[in-house]
């Protein structure tokens, strides 16, 4: 059964981009289940990877919502904050095993809020900026096992300015964040912080076109900047060994263009999965050994199309959590191998 309550409508325009983001509790309990299994049960012979997915779970203990963060820390799954329809969140969850999920904190120190970033470095877990309905927010959180011990940061230097829907990374030593929106427009600004207290801005060398709702992955020693909406929607693929000056790989990815996707790196791939392409949602699947020739898994996932979810290379596993369709917010859980 699927429950649907929808109160209100909110309409955001961001850019050349529209979301939909309507306040409602929604719970995904209809997620099919065919094939089965549990993590680690492998993938059907003979088909192609990242075609397959299994549900984990059809409804985890976390309650539906988007726009949240996802991690890995020791030998867990962390979910982090995001937005149920109603309320913006700063719950923390984890899991062993993506079915079974515990609550480490009901209201962690840092207010709730959705399109942030989390990022495991240097031993700490990481939240950087997001928006919570009325503030963008640019402030930088950190915990040594996400339960408490939040604290926030005086960032000194150049820190990032207030923003959501930015990508973020772990590079070189260095945290990372680049572009967003800041209510005013897209942005491609880039920075890096040693030790996340100290920040400096790039500013030289050549730039990927302002975007926000774009991703970020570290990929055979560079950072990698997928699509994302701005002044049009891409499907550009960006690179840079330093972080400094970059390199278009692909100026059209034969995917179609589109933001608020989810991307991983697995088995020596980059991933490009789900996100919205104008009025469409998305659940088709690609992959690339090089970051420059790409490869349709499957234009169809078992996951149903939506934007705004989040996925995480686990057990050697790749994973995809929540999101929404633009009507129905999800708690679901499924993995690929």
């Amino acid at each position: 059964m699927k429950t649907v309550l929808v109160p209100g409508l909110l309409l955001l325009l961001l850019s050349a981009c529209q979301i939909l983001y309507p306040p409602g509790v929604y719970n995904d309990l209809n997620r099919g289940s065919p094939g089965g299994g549990l993590p680690g049960s492998g993938q059907n012979p003979g088909s192609i990877q990242g075609s397959d997915w299994t549900p984990a779970t059809a409804a985890a203990a976390f309650s539906p919502r988007y726009g949240m963060a996802v991690l890995t820390n020791n030998g867990n799954m962390w979910v982090i904050g995001g937005f149920d329809g109603v309320n913006y969140l700063s719950d923390v969850w984890l899991s062993p095993d993506g079915i079974n999920w515990s609550e480490a904190s009901a209201s962690a120190s840092f207010s709730g809020r959705r399109y942030h970033s989390s990022i495991l470095f240097h031993g700490f877990i990481w939240i950087i900026c997001g928006w919570n309905a009325s503030t963008y927010l640019g402030d930088i959180w950190s915990s040594p096992n996400g339960t408490n011990g939040w604290i926030q940061a005086s960032p000194i230097g150049t820190p990032p300015t207030p923003r959501y829907c930015q990508a973020a990374a772990a590079f070189n030593n260095s945290l990372w964040v680049l572009g967003g929106d800041n209510g005013s427009g897209a942005l491609n600004d880039v920075y890096y912080s040693p030790d996340g207290s100290t920040w400096a801005q790039v500013n030289t060398g050549t730039y990927f076109t302002a975007r926000y709702g774009h991703t970020c992955v570290v990929f055979n020693g560079s950072l990698w900047v997928i699509g994302g909406c701005g002044a049009a929607l891409y499907n550009d693929i960006w690179y840079s060994a330093t972080g400094t000056n970059w390199t278009e790989a692909v100026a059209n990815a034969p995917f179609p263009a589109r933001y608020m996707h989810t991307s991983v790196v697995y088995d020596n791939k980059i991933w490009v999965m789900g996100g919205k392409s104008g009025a469409s949602r998305l659940n088709d699947i690609w992959s690339s050994p090089d970051g420059t020739n790409w490869t349709q898994a499957t234009p169809s996932s078992l996951f149903s199309k939506r934007d705004s979810l989040s996925s995480i290379e686990f057990n050697n596993e790749m994973w995809i959590l929540a999101g929404w369709d633009g009507t129905s917010i999800f708690n679901d859980v499924f993995f690929s191998q």
